[in-house]
């Protein structure tokens, strides 16, 4: 429990008051200016609030309430990365200190050009216009970068220059992967950071199993939706590379007929 408080990336993340995921939502970059995104990403968690008043037992000090994930109401992994319709926390307020009374009773409809896996292959398309024209990436590009575990920048690097003649790589089944190892990586920091804001209140783990074992059972599926993405994505450029070289050699062979061609006409001469 107190791997939280020891990890240095989690260092700016524990808070001892207030909606714990909220405030950690509001830290990530590519979050920060799309409110039901955050939402989205905060139901797909969950979250514990921590207030100071009276408990049940009428004594004071810190309190806390548990929401947990929404992952059961609805096919919320799907709504999130491909859209759909999904029942997400709406918050009452939204500023950085904000959302202390989440309802869970919001729904909405998220169309597939508005989905997280559609918002991760436009950026990557862009990166990759970006990388032939020797372009500066943008603060959402740099954010991408930043979310997820992948070196993108350096297989987008690889790709073009492998592809050449102007051609630019389908990100789409890279934003498969992408996309799935931000979730994955999105529900591994946050129980992190729950775990070490909670540490020093009384009880912990009675507050803990109000929501650990959700994340986990959501970062278990991820887990094995992220491998078969990896699995997938190795086998198209395995494809890819095959065809590549059959079309190099297939190149050569036409040159060398060509050739043939060529110096069997200058001998009918």
């Amino acid at each position: 429990m107190d791997a939280g408080k020891q990890d240095s990336r989690f260092k700016n993340l524990i808070f001892d008051n207030g909606n714990i995921v909220w405030k950690a939502v509001q830290k990530r970059a590519f979050l920060q200016s799309d409110t039901e995104l955050a939402e989205l990403f905060m139901s797909f968690s969950g979250t514990v609030v921590l207030y100071k008043g009276a408990g049940e037992d009428g004594t004071s000090g810190m309190q806390h309430h548990t929401y947990p994930a929404l992952i059961k109401n609805n096919d919320l992994v799907t709504a999130l990365l491909k859209g759909g319709k999904a029942t997400i926390y709406r918050c009452d307020t939204t500023d950085t200190d904000g959302c202390l009374n989440p309802k869970n009773n919001h729904v909405i409809i998220i169309s597939a050009d508005k989905a997280f896996k559609s918002r991760v292959v436009k950026l990557l398309r862009s990166m990759t216009e970006k990388i032939q024209s020797d372009t500066a990436l943008s603060d959402d590009e740099k954010a991408l970068l930043q979310a997820t575990s992948l070196p993108i920048y350096k297989m987008l690097n690889v790709q073009v220059a492998y592809l050449k003649d102007g051609n630019l790589p389908d990100v789409e089944e890279y934003a498969d992967v992408i996309a799935a190892d931000i979730l994955y990586q999105y529900l591994h920091e946050s129980l992190s950071i729950i775990k070490a804001s909670v540490a020093a209140l009384p009880y912990p783990d009675e507050i803990l199993s109000e929501i650990e074992p959700g994340i986990e059972k959501e970062m278990d599926a991820l887990s094995l939706q992220r491998k078969n993405a990896y699995g997938q994505l190795a086998i198209s450029v395995q494809l890819i590379q095959q065809t590549q070289t059959i079309e190099r050699m297939l190149a050569g062979d036409l040159s060398s007929e060509f050739a043939n061609t060529l110096s069997w006409a200058k001998g009918l001469r």
